[in-house]
């Protein structure tokens, strides 16, 4: 191996700041640094300063990711079908912005909703061309992918909180049933009881009392009702 490849840089972009982890690959796998980076404008000129001779791993905050949820159908079978599904859906419900934005689909196969990404087409282009970059996720994926041995099977929400926004899942069977992400700002621990109140009343999903939270701030000890695990 390389010497000029021995570390794995992990980065989160986020509005005004990077917030990164860099790893050294030996024997065993440390982390040898972690910072906050404020930024002022496009984030890939500072993320090529830092990334150096790094393979980097960028996830992308969720207030530069839209989600969909496509329904199942046996009537799309090709990849350039559900694309074509998805990219229609964004377009549906953000008008002309969507077509802008860069669409990306989940695997979960006919049976089962599936799960669309968009993010502006630029952002990733920037982003791609830093030398280095071998993967860019959105910050759900990447949370839930880390995370998913940990959950049930039963009926249970998924949680991000971040500066300024919180995303929620509700999960079901292995399954994605709703995915929906709102502003947030002041005291979010305080509103999130009602928030949840109103996406089960979206949802259909009466009585889904368990709560899976990924927080950046302080998570709340009790909300309500609800039965909350901090998963930080």
């Amino acid at each position: 191996m390389s010497p000029s490849w021995r570390d794995d840089l992990r980065v989160s972009v986020c509005p005004r700041r990077l917030v990164l982890a860099r790893y050294r690959r030996a024997l065993r796998r440390r982390l040898i640094e972690s910072a906050v980076v404020p930024i002022e404008d496009e984030p890939a000129a500072e993320l090529a300063r830092l990334a150096g001779k790094a393979r980097v791993t960028v996830v992308l905050s969720n207030h530069f990711v839209r989600y969909a949820l496509l329904p199942p159908t046996r009537a799309l079978r090709s990849r350039d079908e559900w694309s074509a599904y998805a990219r229609h859906t964004f377009a549906s419900t953000f008008g002309e912005a969507a077509r802008s934005w860069e669409v990306r689909l989940c695997s979960t196969g006919f049976r089962h909703p599936r799960l669309a990404c968009a993010v502006e087409s630029s952002l990733l282009s920037s982003l791609r061309a830093v030398s280095g970059v071998v993967s860019i996720q959105p910050y759900l994926m990447s949370a839930f992918n880390e995370r998913r041995g940990r959950l049930p099977r039963e009926a249970a929400w998924f949680v991000l909180q971040e500066e300024g926004r919180l995303t929620f899942a509700l999960i079901a069977g292995g399954a994605w049933r709703l995915v929906r992400s709102r502003q947030a700002n002041g005291d979010w621990q305080s509103l999130l009881p009602e928030l949840l109140d109103r996406e089960i009343a979206a949802s259909g999903e009466p009585g889904c009392d368990r709560v899976f939270l990924c927080a950046e701030s302080e998570a709340p000890a009790s909300l309500g009702g609800y039965r909350v695990t901090d998963m930080a």
